[in-house]
């Protein structure tokens, strides 16, 4: 009896061991699970990219750039017979080219202060300002100025006038033109003068704009002829005027319906001008086909699907050509943007357009707008 007793003893010590053994195991293999895990969770997903931090700006230090090597170079032949020829030239075009980039940047200021090494730099290239560059750079100046106007923001226009007015002086200069005499024909003239009509437009002094871009066209017009595509841009700024005083509160209607006639014969004359230059299936006409329909959907000139059809049918004619003929190839901004006024045009339309039509019409809208967002996507 008393060994009996000892057996069950040794079987109740000996259970909890082979429990313990087994708890153990589970143990392990859990935490190789958890392990497994861990590590997982660790690896990064393939598709994650990590955003790098944008560049911190970084301006041009100027006073680290050393000309002074080059003085000897001066006294060359080489460079008597060219200013052009020196390295400093080159230097201060890839500055221009850096100020130009900044002022689409937005770096105005710094823009400016590039602007105005490369003014100094002139000087001691060719002995004076009044040179064609330096024309050309206070242009740059004036339209760097005119990139940060905003509706809150107004005085860079009055700084860029400014630069615009010395770029026109000395033009002038140059040209041997005397203040209130004879009229000087000059394409560059014309180009620069067109700035200062740009910012007197910015400032809505449209009377003295307009006055500007008229001598402008007529100069070009002088020059080239009126048939010739430099004029193309020329006359497409008194489309602007003509519109801003058409839309004036205080324009009779008799006047308003007047200037419309005007606006449209210049529109349909730039259209013939493009097309007779560049061609009816030239990529180069695009643009000219664009600004068009713009003008002709915003005066209400086309107010119907038939009306509008046949310049939409060309430029998509002219982008599946330039896409090797692919009829499905529809990616040019300028065409998406033309769809998307068609299709609200389309709408205003329907919008007064009996049951039958009004169907038709909002079935062509629909099917515009899916087709611009498909393509965008």
């Amino acid at each position: 009896m008393k060994v009996e007793k000892e057996e069950e003893k040794k079987v109740e010590v000996d259970k909890p061991e082979d429990e313990k053994k087994a708890e153990d195991e589970k143990k392990a293999e859990d935490e190789k699970k958890e392990e497994a895990t861990e590590i997982k969770v660790q690896v990064p997903k393939k598709d994650e990219k990590k955003e790098e931090p944008k560049p911190e700006f970084q301006p041009i230090d100027l006073k680290a750039i050393d000309l002074s090597g080059l003085k000897d170079f001066e006294s060359t032949p080489e460079f008597a017979y060219s200013p052009k020829s020196h390295p400093l030239f080159k230097v201060t075009q890839t500055l221009m080219k850096l100020a130009d980039c900044f002022a689409f940047r937005l770096r105005t200021e710094h823009s400016q202060e590039i602007m105005d090494f490369v003014s100094t730099q002139y000087e001691t290239l060719f002995g004076t300002d009044d040179t064609v560059l330096n024309s050309s750079l206070h242009q740059q100046k004036a339209e760097a100025h005119f990139k940060q106007v905003t509706e809150r923001i107004q005085k860079p226009v009055d700084l860029g006038i400014e630069c615009a007015r010395t770029s026109v002086e000395i033009m002038e200069k140059l040209l041997g033109k005397v203040k209130d005499g004879a009229v000087v024909n000059n394409h560059l003239l014309a180009y620069r003068m067109q700035t200062v009509a740009d910012g007197l437009r910015d400032k809505e002094e449209n009377k003295e704009s307009e006055k500007i871009f008229r001598e402008c066209q007529t100069m070009v017009g002088s020059i080239y002829g009126e048939d010739h595509p430099a004029i193309l841009a020329y006359n497409s700024n008194i489309i602007t005027c003509l519109s801003i005083k058409m839309n004036e509160k205080d324009t009779p209607k008799e006047e308003q319906d007047q200037l419309q006639k005007t606006i449209v014969q210049i529109i349909d004359k730039n259209h013939e001008i493009a097309t007779a230059t560049f061609g009816a299936e030239s990529i180069h006409l695009l643009y000219h086909l664009s600004s068009t329909l713009s003008n002709k959907f915003t005066l209400g000139e086309y107010k119907t699907a038939t009306q509008a059809n046949p310049m939409i049918k060309q430029m998509r004619l002219i982008i599946s050509k330039f896409h090797g003929g692919d009829p499905r190839k529809l990616s040019n901004q300028l065409f998406f943007q033309q769809q998307i006024m068609y299709a609200n045009i389309l709408e205003a339309s329907s919008a007064s357009a009996e049951m039958g039509v009004n169907v038709e019409l909002k079935r062509i809208v629909s099917e515009i707008y899916t087709f611009v967002i498909a393509a965008q996507v």
